[in-house]
């Protein structure tokens, strides 16, 4: 049968897998006797075919509906499982030789349970979350990853390092959907505190090596997508950031995705137009994700000193001669300064915002060669007057030339009593 008869034929199975993984879950799920639910369990687990997209989510569903009922026994069924993934051996022998069948369901197998361990905490109540999601779901994700990163000689920090290059994007691409997702759990019951200060420093870490070590290049640009969507959403989680740290994270977050070509040079360097296209969307979403993820760690400390911090990351790549990174920077920029003024109340935000500094390092690039550079520049302006309680009345034309001039609160005002009548 040729390839793609293949490929279609398998596409039109994933609805009836999923449904019948579900539906065996569900029904393990009602069962009360638990040693037949283990059984099944294990014996489903080791049966499924996780190199197949489909077998990978049915993994996911299968134990997860166990789990609505029967949480630690699921759990712990699945732990069993995992454990025999972790095999260091194995994975370093399948690293010196040619990439076997084995050896890729191996990989496959331990990238879906790192997903299972985040869906498990994703439903899981309160308190169910609280007693397992640092040894039981955090801690065994993390040595699924470092068993199958490198031999085990080598330490784990030095196996993460190894680990973040595009040969392993799915591997990475798993364990960062996995972090974002516990995240996300974590913050649904809303009990920060409880979650062990060190472990998040050490996901964080995590995220910011990957961002670091990865060279971006398709598909691994969605990797860094993912990475900054993952860090922002840490972010809300109330951590202790220091002055150093945010620097540290955001100069590695913008020398990932800033320099990069322009548009028509990544093009002829792809040679593919449609691949092209999917990584300038991916690029542009990270700008925005950045410009979100400063947003976030200045509203966990909105101080005019981390305003200024953070503007001092981006003043680099404002100032840089590469255009397209200038319009990358601005782009950032401005979603951060649409965040601070639509997200923090009035009173909050002019505290830390240093207005006259930033009118003035923006002022410049309203006249930058690029157009569309001019363009965020005037926007970056207009959010500023309005943060600082000067709405514009007009609009900035495709030069870049405001249309209109900014009025004072008392004006503003003025004219909207006028226009009522």
């Amino acid at each position: 049968m040729p390839g793609h008869a293949v490929a279609a034929s398998r596409a039109r199975l994933f609805p009836f897998q999923a449904f019948l993984y579900k539906a065996l879950g569900t029904t393990l799920g009602a069962c009360q006797e638990l040693p037949h639910v283990q059984e099944k369990l294990l014996q489903h687990l080791k049966k499924a075919k996780p190199e197949e997209p489909s077998e990978a989510q049915g993994i996911i569903s299968l134990v997860c509906q166990a789990a609505d009922s029967h949480f630690r026994l699921a759990l712990e069924t699945f732990t069993t499982f995992a454990a025999t993934l972790c095999n260091a051996q194995c994975f370093g022998a399948s690293r010196r030789k040619k990439m076997t069948r084995a050896s890729r369901r191996a990989q496959a197998t331990c990238n879906a349970a790192m997903l299972t361990y985040s869906s498990m905490a994703l439903r899981a109540s309160k308190e169910q979350l609280l007693a397992h999601v640092e040894a039981d779901i955090v801690g065994n994700s993390l040595l699924l990853y470092i068993s199958s990163s490198q031999p085990a000689d080598l330490h784990p920090v030095q196996s993460v390092f190894f680990s973040a290059g595009p040969q392993n994007l799915e591997k990475n691409l798993a364990l960062v959907q996995s972090i974002t997702e516990v995240g996300c759990a974590i913050q649904a019951v809303g009990n920060f505190s409880s979650f062990d200060p060190v472990l998040q420093h050490k996901l964080l870490l995590i995220l910011q090596n990957l961002m670091r070590k990865t060279l971006w290049d398709f598909p691994a640009s969605s990797l860094h997508l993912k990475v900054i969507l993952a860090l922002e959403q840490w972010s809300k989680l109330k951590i202790s950031f220091s002055r150093k740290e945010i620097c540290s994270l955001l100069s590695d977050c913008c020398q990932s995705i800033l320099p990069l070509p322009s548009a028509d040079e990544q093009m002829e360097e792809i040679g593919n137009a449609e691949v092209a296209l999917l990584q300038l969307q991916s690029l542009h979403m990270a700008t925005k994700a950045l410009g979100r993820l400063m947003a976030v760690l200045l509203k966990t400390k909105p101080t005019t000193v981390v305003f200024v911090d953070i503007v001092h990351v981006l003043w680099l790549r404002l100032s840089s001669d590469n255009p397209w990174e200038r319009k990358r920077a601005l782009q950032v920029y401005a979603q951060l300064l649409a965040d601070c003024r639509d997200g923090v109340t009035f009173q909050t935000r002019c505290a830390y915002v240093p207005f006259g500094s930033l009118a003035g390092l923006l002022g410049p690039l309203t006249y930058d060669p690029v157009i569309s550079s001019r363009q965020l520049a005037a926007t970056c302006l207009s959010s500023l007057l309005h943060i600082q309680g000067f709405p514009v009345q007009g609009s900035w034309d495709n030069a870049g030339s405001l249309s209109g001039t900014p009025t004072r609160p008392r004006e503003a005002a003025a004219t909207s009593e006028e226009s009522k009548t």
